[in-house]
């Protein structure tokens, strides 16, 4: 029996036993990336990391047996999930006002796709030191990250005013004195509508003076809504 599992491993002949072997080990690992992007509330979550790395394995597992059984090129279908999987990250990417969000998400999914080829392809152990690396950047790291940034965290806001003359360089001023600078402002001007919207996310001092920042820009006359998040 010991014997019969360790070939399940180590075999470089696809069967049923050794596919769900590999399968079994794919969704662990999705599943581990899964949770901790699930824990910080990432748009790709516990499920989409477990699906994505199993789909992975299962067509590494095709690209090995469709050679054995019928012949052809090995590396015709992995490459394909290589490219096909940079559509699926480019959809955890969007843009707020001057700021682009999502990369991190976006770079997961591309990783676990290849950690799924890898234990697809009967490499437990690379896939092993490859999980263990991706975690290590998205936990350990994120920590040391705080601690060297401080407490810090990123905020979106948003202003609503009236459009006058100097109106943007006057907000632009008040955020500026927050610790927003100004190539971080995405400013829309609504004509028909006399307005204008400045929205900007930007990495701010957890202990920053809400209060204070709302009362210096509602000072500022014309001032229609004011929103921090």
């Amino acid at each position: 029996m010991v014997a019969s599992i360790g070939e399940l491993f180590t075999s470089t002949e696809i069967t049923t036993g050794v596919a769900a072997v590999r399968l079994v080990g794919a969704v662990v690992a999705g599943a581990l990336i899964g949770l901790e992007r699930e824990a910080h509330a990432k748009p790709a979550g516990f499920r989409t990391y477990m699906i994505i790395s199993v789909g992975a394995a299962l067509l590494m597992i095709l690209s090995i047996y469709i050679p054995q059984r019928y012949g052809g090129d090995p590396g015709r279908i992995a490459a394909q999930v290589v490219t096909g999987i940079g559509f699926l990250g480019a959809g955890a990417i969007f843009r707020l006002g001057v700021t682009v969000q999502g990369l991190t998400t976006a770079a997961a999914i591309w990783t676990t796709a290849a950690i799924g080829l890898a234990v697809g392809g009967g490499m437990f152990v690379i896939g092993a030191i490859a999980l263990a690396l991706v975690l290590l950047a998205l936990t350990v790291l994120d920590l040391v990250e705080t601690r060297l940034i401080g407490g810090m965290e990123y905020r979106s806001l948003l202003v609503r005013s009236d459009r006058r003359p100097g109106q943007i360089g006057k907000i632009a001023e008040v955020l500026a004195n927050h610790g927003v600078p100004s190539h971080r402002l995405a400013v829309s001007e609504h004509i028909e509508q006399s307005r204008i919207e400045i929205r900007a996310v930007a990495r701010l001092e957890k202990r920053m003076d809400i209060r204070k920042f709302f009362d210096e820009i509602e000072e500022i006359e014309g001032i229609q809504h004011v929103e921090i998040e």
